[in-house]
């Protein structure tokens, strides 16, 4: 819907706007934001695990544990 040719109404779904207000909770917290940008910058250096090696720790425990 516009009014005087400008966007005036916007409709969204509840779940996109739940998103959208995590969203906003996620960037106005600090310690969060830290978190996720040294996570961001682990991921990209490559010290991070694979879902593979990953899977297979699992195993290895889980097979220890028995």
């Amino acid at each position: 819907m516009t009014r005087n040719g400008r966007a005036d109404v916007m409709l969204i779904s509840v779940a996109e706007y739940r998103s959208m207000q995590e969203t906003l909770e996620i960037l106005s917290d600090d310690e969060t934001l830290a978190d996720l940008r040294a996570s961001r910058e682990e991921f990209a250096s490559e010290d991070a695990f694979s879902s593979d090696d990953v899977r297979a720790e699992l195993e290895r425990r889980r097979s220890k544990a028995v």
